[in-house]
């Protein structure tokens, strides 16, 4: 993981990333949220401000937008930094029309 942080936290362009595979959303998203995660031995969690080890940019499901009886999140990327997980949280709101929240 540090070096992974170390190369994102030297460069962070978006318009380099390439999705492993295609993303096809459970249905209409709501929002982004960003949050901070603590990496454990074997998994992960979100965690408190200042406990982090990394950000993760989520996509949240409305049950009254999407028609179904569940809500829920994805998580769609994980960044180095608070600053990284903001901006592609925002440039991914603006393509989609919509906000963001946790920044």
């Amino acid at each position: 993981m540090n070096r992974i942080k170390s190369t994102t936290g030297e460069r962070q362009e978006y318009e380099l990333i390439k999705p492993d595979a295609a993303f096809h959303p459970l249905g209409p998203v709501s929002h982004i949220e960003v949050h901070p995660v603590r990496e454990y031995e074997g998994y992960c969690e979100p965690c408190t401000l200042g406990e982090e080890s990394f950000w993760s940019v989520y996509v949240r499901y409305a049950p009254r937008s999407n028609g179904q009886p569940f809500g829920g999140a994805d998580c769609i990327a994980d960044c180095a930094d608070f600053e990284g997980a903001r901006n592609l949280a925002q440039l991914i709101a603006a393509l989609l029309g919509i906000e963001v929240e946790g920044v």
